[in-house]
């Protein structure tokens, strides 16, 4: 395909024609969207200022309004307290000459507040009322000061620490504002004492009017709303029409904290700009003429559709000089595409974005392999460098550290948790390597999330049967709170972990790490913290308070005085009762003691044991050696003292029941043999009587009549019924497949070992996983 030059040589007529419309539709269209865009966006800015203007002015209000309520608030709660008043308002029987002291405490009060209008002390016990009256102070029975009556009457009205504007029986009808506190956390009961202050509101109707006749029409008028929809005001200030003010309080019903609205009343459209008191509820609410807000603003507008027309007809000029300039650059472009790629793109000739996008899709494709397989790399290695600085810190350079590790924390200090997983062996053994590594992952991945609200927290599979994370904190004053907190989200790792995948973890809490080059120290402590698993059990959570009290086995290796020669005179005397209640106590006195001693401890408790079983029966412990020292290994394997305990009273109760039995004959030993050769060699296609009888040196037909006249079915029976059993139990387990489990128990025909199976159980294998198999 050639290429042409100049404005013919574009590859597109088509093209450009859509260009140039869509320049003109666009150029036309944005300038007919921008005129009434500035236009509409000037009103809007216009009312958004003017109302960020009256709210700044409506919050030096509230401001006033909050300080001044604070101030009483502190003076309430003092008097309130002081030992005078509480003795006016609790004692039944004032003291006539105390009586005077106390009045006089009150007017000191009042006279060191000129804000305040009256001080009246109320004592529900004797009904009377104390107050800073001049001409009556004292007043009982129904004859009550007058805002008091009105409390009293309505307790509703009038909330515990909040002022509230009453009209006071006074000649210029003048408001003031009254403020109650009693010991109540309701509302008043009208049955308990209560201290009553009322404000004078002339510093606040004063404040009102200074800012309605400096700020003229700018601002409009300012008026205070109750929370009823009254007007607060006084005798001189400006009234507002009875229609505007029922509009504005029905608005402000239900409004939120804040806001403007338009209104349209008696006095014309006016905008109003309203803020509510935080403590007394009220209103702050300034009032504007709308035209007055938004003369200049029409004026604007005006100018803006006289300057369209004037756009709309240099639009199509403009459009046609545009698009010649945005083609040009798209023409280059392809061409030079087409020049190095040849006939690759010929199927999107005529279509020169969908050639551009190709080419782009090819290289996007080709980035996004490269940055993957860098961040890969960036990945395996930042989990290399966590686990490097968990385990040896001073390996760790600066560079690594800022580069791999610090992602962007600025923490001097850290905590770190160390997670063991139990029952590792087993994990080992009865899962796959597939599987082993999705729950691995699986650990990871539910730790990070459940200690995401915890920024800079570093996840890390150690490898083998740890886990750690690693928290750092920003501030060293916050250490024990971290410490908490990381507390209860390793304790949710682990619920979660067993609740899910029967996963149980061991945890362990590291003390504060001052510094990044700590942490390998930790480490090595909170590992040696792990051998508290041995006392606590599975799933604990270790802490390096569990050093304190722990006690740690005498020099001479022996335990408390008593227990061990407890337990020599049980093992001596055979009793399983005694040895039993004996093997408690030691492991109860083992539970309590430090990390350091407890595998010597155990140690040492073991070579007792053997000791005792040996002086009891020479021969017989000569006889059971082997199993005894099976016992021992898989005892010294235990990760609890839980299973070890277990596992020394089989041993005992084995080796005390052969003991006290009689001396069998040597054919009772010839069926146990042949059983136990069954129960370890089903798993074999080959085993059968003839192996067996070979094995044991006698002929098959005198073995399968002695098995038979003292069992009660034949050896092949017993093979098939052991093989059967094992099946049973792998398909409850559910982790291997039924192929896997009929080549596991010794059958390489499927059809003999459905039959077989049906023939047994009266169903098939896939029938008997679907009732009995257990939950992972």
């Amino acid at each position: 395909m050639t290429m042409k030059t100049g404005f013919g040589g574009y590859r597109s007529g088509r093209f450009f024609t859509q260009l140039l419309l869509t320049n003109f539709v666009l150029v036309g269209g944005f300038m007919a969207l921008f005129c009434a865009g500035i236009f509409m966006y000037s009103r809007m800015f216009t009312a958004d200022l003017q109302e960020e203007a009256n709210r700044k002015v409506l919050e030096q209000v509230n401001y006033n309004i909050d300080h001044l309520n604070d101030f009483i608030k502190n003076l309430a709660v003092s008097t309130f307290n002081d030992r005078d008043i509480v003795s006016l308002m609790n004692t039944r029987d004032q003291d006539i000459f105390q009586l005077y002291n106390k009045l006089a405490r009150l007017d000191s009060t009042l006279n060191s507040n000129l804000f305040l209008d009256s001080i009246v002390v109320y004592n529900a016990f004797n009904g009377c009322s104390y107050s800073t009256s001049p001409t009556a102070p004292v007043l009982c029975g129904d004859n009550k000061e007058p805002v008091l009556a009105d409390v009293i009457r309505n307790p509703a009205s009038y909330p515990k620490f909040t002022m509230v504007p009453a009209d006071l029986d006074k000649p210029d009808q003048q408001r003031v504002f009254v403020y109650t506190m009693y010991a109540a956390t309701g509302s008043y009961n009208g049955r308990e004492s209560m201290l009553v202050l009322t404000v004078k509101p002339d510093w606040l109707f004063d404040n009102v009017k200074a800012i309605n006749n400096h700020a003229g029409n700018t601002l409009g008028r300012i008026f205070l709303f109750s929370e009823r929809g009254r007007i607060i005001d006084s005798i001189d200030m400006p009234q507002l029409d009875e229609s505007t003010r029922s509009l504005i309080a029905d608005e402000l019903t239900d409004s939120p904290e804040s806001g403007s609205f338009v209104i349209k009343g008696g006095e014309g459209k006016q905008m109003v700009t309203y803020l509510r008191s935080g403590v007394s509820n009220w209103r702050m609410v300034s009032i504007q003429p709308y035209e007055e807000v938004f003369a200049s603003v029409n004026r604007i507008g005006l100018f803006s559709f006289l300057a369209l027309f004037i756009l709309t007809v240099m639009s199509f000029l403009v459009s046609l000089w545009l698009s010649i300039r945005l083609y040009r650059p798209m023409y280059n472009l392809v061409s030079k595409f087409r020049k190095r790629h040849g006939d690759a793109g010929r199927q999107d000739e005529k279509d020169e974005w969908l050639f551009i996008s190709s080419a782009y899709d090819q290289l996007s494709r080709s980035m996004e392999k490269l940055r993957d397989s860098k961040q890969s790399g960036k990945q395996v290695m930042r989990q290399y460098l966590q686990r490097l600085w968990i385990t040896d810190s001073a390996a760790i350079t600066e560079q690594q550290f800022g580069e791999y590790l610090l992602q962007g924390q600025s923490a001097q200090s850290y905590l770190l948790g160390l997670f063991k997983l139990d029952r590792y062996a087993d994990f080992r053994t009865l899962r796959d390597e597939a599987e082993q590594k999705l729950l691995r992952f699986a650990i990871v991945n539910i730790a990070s999330d459940v200690m995401a609200d915890m920024p800079g927290t570093q996840t890390t599979d150690m490898l083998g049967d740890e886990f750690a994370v690693l928290v750092p904190i920003e501030d060293a004053g916050q250490s024990a709170a971290m410490s908490e907190r990381l507390a209860e989200r390793i304790r949710r790792i682990q619920n979660l972990l067993d609740g899910y995948y029967r996963l149980s973890l061991t945890a362990v809490i590291s003390d504060t790490i001052a510094g990044y080059r700590q942490v390998s120290d930790h480490y090595a402590r909170v590992k040696r913290l792990s051998l508290y698993r041995m006392s606590e059990g599975p799933m604990s959570l270790i802490t390096p308070q569990f050093d304190e009290n722990r006690s740690r086995l005498p020099e001479e290796g022996m335990l408390q005085a008593g227990v061990e020669a407890e337990l020599a005179a049980a093992l001596r005397e055979g009793r399983e009762e005694r040895w039993g209640a004996a093997l408690d106590g030691v492991f109860e006195q083992l539970g309590r003691l430090h990390c350091d001693s407890l595998d010597d401890a155990l140690l040492h408790v073991l070579a007792l044991i053997k000791q005792e079983m040996r002086a009891s029966d020479p021969i017989r412990y000569q006889s059971c050696l082997v199993s005894v020292q099976t016992y021992t290994r898989r005892i010294l394997e235990q990760e609890t003292f839980v299973e070890a305990r277990l596992l020394i009273g089989e041993m005992l109760a084995e080796f005390y029941e052969q003991r006290i039995q009689e001396r069998p004959d040597r054919r009772e030993y010839l069926v146990e043999a042949v059983k136990e050769m069954i129960e370890n060699g089903y798993g074999d296609p080959n085993m059968c009587l003839q192996v067996i009888a070979d094995e044991l040196e006698l002929s098959p037909r005198y073995l399968g009549r002695y098995f038979r006249s003292r069992e009660t079915g034949t050896v092949a029976e017993f093979l098939t019924d052991t093989r059967l059993k094992h099946a049973l139990k792998y398909l409850e387990e559910g982790q291997l497949s039924v192929a896997e489990i009929m080549k596991s128990v010794g059958y390489t025909n499927e059809s003999t070992f459905f039959q077989v199976f049906k023939k047994k159980i009266g169903m098939t294998p896939g029938e008997y996983r679907q009732l009995h198999q257990r939950p992972l």
